[in-house]
């Protein structure tokens, strides 16, 4: 059944007489004739071969079918109201408060310089920042944004991929002179890891991959983070075998606190993706996740533009 958009129209109609549980209270609030608003329902009615209200004298009641539609109308009049103000707020200008959940490292070395450019670029938008772990929930922490560096899924919410970064695997001398040095993945079994995210404690699996090689081991280590900012402080310290994007920590590289570990091998990629609630986005929203994705790109492009030639590499 095909539903011309005048219809989609009189669903306001319905609900507020839903709502209201009267033709005459519902035609007062929205201003006009009670017999346009129960001519108008009960056309709707007859376009869907339905019965939606149950009709007495001193009140109005809901079917089973009007029960049903009344859920899912009211999120079509919601969606389309917050089009109606995104497209208002793009008219004019952006305006008031975005609440953002990140991870503390972005929060800490990428955000700052970034949030600052926007706040000139958008005067009238403050933001709220909040570095909450990486399985926050945008819809159930009432947040406008959630920048996650972990995998999430869909569910309730919309995800959007803003980066990939290269990955590899980094560890002190210290430790490298203690533990000896790992010839292929599979000899990362025999060392102590530094593993980030949600896993069954003291252990995880690893993929390195190579041109077309790829190979999943399964690690241990004493030490589970969900910060990479705590892994390379915890690699320095001799800890063990940690995952970093490449070239983020370029001084403690090119100095040789921190040594490549089969430098090549990727480890799996560093995926940064931005979840919203799944609902219509605000002009706000979107000025701020379209300016955050494109910083993300020139901080990947620089990133990758330093290369890694001149890096020390673990010795024998």
């Amino acid at each position: 059944m095909s539903i011309r958009p005048s219809w989609l129209a009189y669903g306001h109609f319905f609900v507020a007489v839903a709502e209201a549980k009267s033709f005459t209270k519902a035609a007062v609030a929205l201003g006009v004739p009670t017999s346009v608003l129960s001519r108008r329902v009960a056309e709707l009615e007859a376009t869907l071969g339905l019965m939606l209200l149950n009709r007495t004298t001193r009140r109005v009641e809901l079917t089973d079918s009007g029960q049903r539609l009344l859920a899912r109308m009211r999120h079509i009049l919601e969606d389309a109201q917050a089009a109606l103000e995104g497209i208002e707020e793009y008219r004019q200008s952006p305006s008031g408060l975005i609440r953002v959940s990140m991870p503390n490292s972005v929060a800490i070395h990428l955000a700052p310089p970034w949030i600052m450019e926007f706040n000139r670029l958008y005067p009238a938008i403050s933001i709220e920042i909040d570095t909450h772990p990486d399985h926050v929930d945008p819809v159930a922490d009432a947040f406008d944004i959630c920048i996650h560096d972990m995998p999430v899924q869909g569910g309730s919410r919309t995800v959007r991929r803003l980066a990939s970064f290269n990955r590899g695997l980094f560890a002190s001398p210290r430790y490298l002179a203690e533990r000896g040095v790992p010839r292929h993945p599979r000899d990362l079994a025999r060392h102590e890891c530094i593993c980030l995210g949600l896993r069954t404690p003291g252990r995880a699996t690893w993929t390195m991959t190579r041109g077309s090689d790829h190979v999943t081991v399964d690690v241990a280590g004493r030490i589970a983070l969900v910060s990479p900012d705590l892994g390379w402080a915890f690699a320095r310290e001799g800890a063990g075998i940690t995952a970093i994007v490449r070239n983020s920590y370029a001084a403690d590289i090119s100095e040789a606190r921190l040594i490549p570990i089969l430098p090549d091998w990727d480890y799996e990629p560093l995926i940064v993706s931005a979840s919203m609630p799944d609902r219509m986005v605000t002009g706000k929203t979107r000025a701020f996740l379209d300016f955050f994705a494109q910083k993300m790109m020139v901080a990947k492009a620089a990133m990758e533009s330093l290369g890694t030639g001149s890096h020390p590499q673990a010795a024998d």
